[in-house]
């Protein structure tokens, strides 16, 4: 047995067996590329750590020398959806086609080639090696989607993004190409998934093209299939004028009307209603209130503090809280949890907040109301930049001036967020707290 210099020096060195075991496979830790040994007909397993460092992948593979005497190195599947009793068959017959086609000679292929004889062409084409060498069962689609999310989700935020990739999954793909082997779907399958939404519904269909893309990604990368059929399934999509309107926002002027239906609507729960109330007040996107919690806030402070894991971009946020956002958190019912929930301390639904505004015919989106903020400190105060564009969380200046620039100026925004919370809810007379008591 040969042991490298490298491996001795880096700790890498494994007692190797002289051929493989399924319990080697299954056990084995150590990266490098172990042989199956002698009359494996180029059987080899590789081992490689993962990027996350959290494990190794084990994929076989096979060389074989071709008839017109190139080496070509062959994907036999990964462990463990692939045995190595499955990448033994697979290399056997794989070395068993390969011969075959060696039974022509290259000066015999050249002279048959000059026939016009259909019928010794059709010869020559049999013996020709195959594009793609036999190949063992591959998973089927809805496998390897399901593969994939699981893969994903320990790097998505929150629950979103699992339950749309199965939504999209179980309402455009699965239907359709669902139970194929993922080796046997062509990039018209693609087409016939994405035209029907490609145009009526360009914003879905782009996710679930993407989502589609990367899923035949991982395909490729377990060598169960040579290319993406996605990326030819584009060229046959019309291309789409991408919609740019803003999203549906009231005028600034018209807030404390809307604030006052908000206070005044009758409801079995003020849950929703506040929780608005309170994402208006504070210019919070939606799901950072939906999902508040008590150990957020800082009563004496008055700071809401929310976690970098929550904001979108990825960065803890202090949000300072105007005397009407408190008494909004002080007529709540729960002192921990979540600030603003159903029953059994469940969160509020992704679309109450929504539900509630189309209700009262109130033509804004939940987001709009973010909108109207910066367009109210634009007119109506003299803030500074920094000040108006941090106090909706967005990111100010080049990456270098982020850099240098480590205050998030709560100083500034707290007279601000004051000037609109008196804007909005004194305008009209009628306080938080008045409409909390009636």
């Amino acid at each position: 047995m040969v042991i490298s210099i490298n491996e001795i020096r880096k700790g890498n060195f494994v007692e190797r067996p002289a051929k493989l075991t399924q319990a080697f496979v299954n056990g084995i830790g150590t990266p490098g590329r172990y042989s199956d040994g002698r009359r494996a007909f180029g059987l080899t397993l590789l081992v490689k750590p993962l990027k996350d460092r959290s494990g190794f992948s084990k994929t076989y593979s096979q060389r074989l020398t071709l008839p017109d005497g190139k080496k070509k190195a062959i994907g036999l599947g990964s462990h463990p959806i692939t045995t190595l009793k499955q990448a033994r068959d697979t290399a056997l017959a794989n070395a068993q086609a390969n011969r075959a086609a060696q039974g022509i000679t290259p000066e015999l292929r050249r002279v048959l080639a000059d026939s016009p004889t259909a019928a010794i062409r059709s010869i020559i084409a049999a013996a020709q090696p195959p594009q793609t060498v036999v190949t063992i069962d591959t998973p089927i689609f809805a496998d390897v989607a399901d593969m994939t999310i699981e893969a994903l989700k320990p790097t998505w935020k929150g629950n979103k993004s699992y339950t749309m990739w199965n939504i999209h999954m179980k309402k455009y793909v699965l239907p359709v190409i669902g139970d194929l082997p993922v080796h046997k779907i062509e990039s018209r399958d693609i087409v016939k998934i994405l035209s029907p939404i490609w145009t009526s519904r360009q914003p879905t269909a782009k996710q679930v093209k993407m989502r589609l893309a990367k899923i035949f990604d991982t395909a490729k990368a377990n060598n169960w299939i040579e290319e993406n059929p996605v990326d030819r399934a584009s060229l046959a999509l019309p291309k789409v004028k991408r919609d740019v309107s803003n999203m549906r926002a009231i005028p600034y002027q018209d807030i404390p009307e809307a604030m006052l239906k908000i206070q005044s609507v009758k409801t079995k729960s003020r849950a929703t209603p506040d929780a608005l109330i309170f994402m208006i007040l504070t210019a919070s996107r939606r799901d950072e209130t939906r999902l508040a919690t008590w150990d957020e806030i800082d009563m004496e402070a008055r700071i809401w503090t929310i976690p970098a894991k929550r904001m979108k971009a990825g960065c803890e946020h202090r949000v300072p809280l105007s005397e009407q956002a408190i008494e909004v958190l002080e007529r709540q019912s729960t002192s921990e949890g979540l600030i603003f929930s159903r029953r059994r301390g469940k969160p509020l639904g992704i679309n109450s907040a929504l539900d509630l505004l189309q209700r009262l015919g109130i033509n804004s989106t939940v987001h709009g109301f973010r909108s109207c903020f910066r367009s109210w400190s634009e007119d109506m105060t003299d803030a500074s930049h920094t000040a108006k564009e941090m106090a909706l969380a967005h990111k100010v200046g080049t990456t270098v001036e982020q850099a240098y620039q480590r205050s998030d100026v709560l100083d500034l925004r707290t007279p601000l967020m004051q000037k609109w919370a008196d804007y909005i809810l004194l305008n009209k007379g009628m306080s938080s707290r008045r409409a909390g008591n009636k």
